[in-house]
């Protein structure tokens, strides 16, 4: 964590990628009272119950839908060998209008199993009102939307995977974006519309009925761009789309210049961290843009390009090389006829061809040893952790004589872009999932791409969020420690190394900050006591005022340099990297940005000694509570702190919107805790006149005052929805009493500017976010109103600043 620093500039270059040629493989209207295909591959269904519907979507205009609504009702597609159609593994979209809602949880609304390792579901998230894209074999399986689409109102759902990302869409909004790897497992179980085929092959085993109402459910080979998704969503037809708009590359996609294009001009490569075949990464590289330049694979035409693309590579990946002579099925490019391509055989040049350069005999090859030699019908080549060359298979997608079981690889992408000076990618990115954290004012966002420590050190920095270029998340306090573990799960990396090597990606070097390598200081006490973590630093170079090692760590087994936060939130350390002299293990990293929050609420919170006090069951025992002295026989404990807004929830009872951090509350036990009760107090900052939307969550009850106006209790909703009118712009008191009796206990205290009558997270913001619609100000004068209570928190939010 440091002090913020707002941008002034960010490096203006857009870096995209177009989605591929989509085509229809199954459209479903049941507009002629039939489950008939309408695309032309006739993969016609039958409804088993169910009826069809006038009740259609507004967008659509007319026609009929798909009523499953009056018990186990479900559409099965069950034309002979109309299951190895679907099994779309590297590219497809699902595309749904849905009205009411599964009622049971992770029900389908269009499914091919979905199970066990195979298949694809469209379907309900668990028991939530969102919806989720269910995948198995790529990795994030079930990603969770974030709007209600149980609102009993037409809804349109569409779920995308390009091979490099997979994406959830409501309405026309993308809701949730996720880098995957891989391919998607075959099932022989049918596609089934409201219900799910478990079967797995032979006779359908159908279960889990939705009893909802479907319309124009849609199935393409390919992912679509948002601008397709968008004419879906608009009520357009699925036969005849736009031309593909650009959309993101996957997070945490690397960018380096090299000095490599016509006349020494920079041209810029991307490591793309997903995991696919040669055929799919070529397609998807083809439909990228950069600057307005297309990409493609890395094409190399010398030593020092070599090098540029190996440094950038640090593991194996595939390239831009093929001797192919066959028709990608992804796209429809003829390689021979396209590129010159003849089937080489163990020949090093004769044949093979560049991707970006048809008909040109190689300039330059670095096979390695023994290399090409062709086994099994190897098409393509992959760049080696040595950086030499060797080929491999492509996909099955590029014929038959590639075979069912390709190499699976990242890719490095180049593009001809011919800059005249060396581009500075730091804060390229923007932030796809930062969370607010009200006790450090900072934001936090775990990135799931599986890169290396070193790899990720480049990756956050060349993210931005609020104005704030990235980096791998520094911790100086546990409420810090807290924060960086809420925003994400599973071992993550943080900015934390005692590597002694530069890299050899950028050339940075962590011992200008003070690293050394400690060794294994396990078995010692922390500082002053000891030397346990001493030799590690913080990539921003702030101090290390604070440690959680787990128990026997930090133990540089293998030569371990990189910081790692685990599930527990405890630290161990792993290996940093081929490129800092370690060698490769990838995971996850958590990214922070030092949005410069500085204003306060002050916050007092007591917890009650019910034998003596009684139950905490309204607000007149709360602020009977919070009004007794200090060591009162009736307060059980007590707690006090400085933040940046209000989010709390007790981990053991849970609650509360999950899109920004929930601290426990100050008096947390470990366990549920009832019978409490928190008052806030401080200003805040208006900056224009009129109407804003105050909206509190929370269990259980409370009462708020700003400017004068009081609200308590109000309403049937949660969160709380309270309109208050503010006749000038600047600073407003505001008073917050809040008490817990027992049961789910959290509070968060969200605004918005307007008159709103249903809270979108999308929309509001947390009071005191600094990107949001209220802030807080500093009042000195509130400060005396601690006194002495800071110290109940031992160090539990100690804010740092450099």
């Amino acid at each position: 964590m440091r002090k913020g620093r707002i941008i002034l500039s960010v490096v203006g270059l857009l870096l995209s990628c177009g989605s591929l040629q989509a085509d229809l493989v199954g459209y479903w209207t049941f507009n002629d009272n039939t489950i008939n295909d309408s695309s032309v591959n006739g993969y016609n269904g039958t409804l088993v119950g169910g009826s069809y519907d006038t009740d259609v979507p507004a967008a659509l205009g007319g026609g009929k839908s798909l009523n499953l609504t009056a018990g186990d009702h479900y559409a099965i597609i069950d034309s002979a060998g109309a299951e190895a159609p679907f099994d779309l593994r590297y590219g497809l979209t699902v595309s749904t209008w849905a009205k009411g809602f599964p009622d049971g949880g992770w029900e389908p609304f269009v499914s091919k199993r979905g199970e066990s390792g195979q298949g694809w579901q469209l379907r309900r998230y668990s028991s939530s009102n969102n919806a989720a894209f269910t995948t198995r074999g790529i990795g994030t399986d079930d990603p969770q939307g974030t709007s209600n689409i149980n609102n009993s109102n037409w809804k349109h759902v569409v779920g995308t995977y390009n091979g490099w990302t997979k994406d959830l869409y409501v309405d026309g909004a993308l809701e949730r974006s996720d880098f995957v790897s891989g391919s998607i497992g075959n099932t022989d179980s049918l596609v089934v519309l409201g219900a799910r085929d478990n079967s797995g092959g032979g006779t359908p085993s159908v279960g889990y009925f939705a009893r909802v109402k479907l319309d124009d459910v849609a199935i393409y080979n390919a992912g679509l761009a948002a601008n397709q998704v968008a004419h879906l969503a608009a009520g357009g037809d699925p036969a005849a789309l736009p031309a593909a708009a650009d959309v993101q590359l996957p997070p945490g996609t690397l960018l380096l210049a090299g000095q490599h294009g016509a006349g020494g001009t920079w041209n810029v490569y991307a490591k793309i961290p997903s995991v696919t075949t040669w055929d799919q990464h070529r397609a998807n590289a083809a439909a990228s843009t950069l600057m307005g330049v297309s990409g493609h694979l890395a094409s190399i035409k010398d030593a020092a390009e070599n090098a540029t693309v190996a440094k950038l590579a640090s593991g194996t990946v595939v390239i831009g090389l093929t001797d192919s002579t066959g028709t990608s099925q992804i796209d429809g490019v003829n390689f021979q006829t396209t590129l010159g391509t003849s089937e080489a055989g163990n020949s090093p040049t004769n044949g093979w061809r560049w991707v970006d350069q048809p008909n040109v005999a190689i300039p330059y090859s670095n096979w390695n040893s023994g290399e090409p030699n062709n086994s099994g019908e190897e098409d393509i080549a992959q760049m080696l952790t040595n950086g030499q060359w060797n080929d491999h298979n492509g996909g099955s997608t590029m014929g038959s004589d590639q075979g069912d079981n390709p190499a699976m690889n990242r890719s490095v992408v180049e593009y001809d872009t011919a800059l005249t000076s060396k581009p500075n990618f730091k804060g390229f990115w923007k932030a796809s999932n930062a969370k607010y954290d009200p006790m450090t004012g900072h934001f936090f966002e775990t990135v799931t791409t599986q890169l290396t420590w070193d790899e990720a050190r480049i990756a956050a920095e060349q993210r931005q969020h609020a104005g704030q270029i990235g980096h791998l998340a520094t911790i100086g306090s546990a409420a810090e420690n807290y924060a960086v573990r809420a925003s994400g799960s599973g071992d993550l990396w943080i900015g934390m190394t005692d590597a002694t090597t530069a890299s050899a990606i950028d050339g940075w070097d962590p011992t200008a900050l003070g690293s050394a390598e400690a060794g294994n200081t396990s078995g010692s006490a922390y500082p002053p006591a000891g030397n346990r973590g001493d030799g590690w630093v913080w990539v921003t170079g702030e101090p290390m005022t604070y440690r959680n090692w787990a128990s026997g760590e930090p133990n540089d087994s293998g030569g371990e340099d990189a910081g790692v936060i685990r599930g527990d939130a405890l630290w161990n350390d792993n290996r940093a990297g081929s490129t800092l002299g370690s060698t490769d293990t990838v995971m996850g990293f958590a990214s922070e940005y030092d949005t410069p929050a500085e204003g306060h609420l002050v916050v007092r919170e007591r917890r009650a000694n019910s034998g003596v006090f009684g139950q905490v069951n309204s607000l007149a025992k709360a602020r009977e509570l919070m009004e007794l002295a200090p060591g009162d026989a009736a307060i059980a404990a007590e707690g006090s702190a400085l933040v940046h807004g209000i989010s709390f929830s007790d981990p053991q009872a849970g609650g509360g919107q999950g899109h920004v951090v929930r601290h426990p509350f100050l008096t947390d036990t470990g366990s549920a805790d009832d019978d409490f009760a928190l008052l806030a107090s401080g200003s805040l900052f208006i900056p224009t006149a009129g109407d804003y939307t105050f909206a509190l969550t929370h269990d259980d009850g409370f009462e708020l005052t700003i400017g004068g106006t009081t609200y308590s209790n109000t309403g049937t909703g949660n969160p709380r929805l309270m309109l208050f009118n503010f006749p000038t712009a600047g600073q407003y008191p505001i008073d917050l009493l809040w008490f817990e009796r027992g049961g789910n206990a959290y509070l968060q205290l969200f605004a918005a500017e307007g008159n709103l009558s249903t809270f979108d997270p999308a929309v509001f913001t947390l009071v005191g976010d600094p990107t949001g619609a209220v802030q807080i100000i500093p009042e000195p004068a509130s400060l005396a109103l601690l006194g002495l209570g800071l110290g109940t928190l031992g160090g539990y939010i100690r804010r740092r600043r450099r």
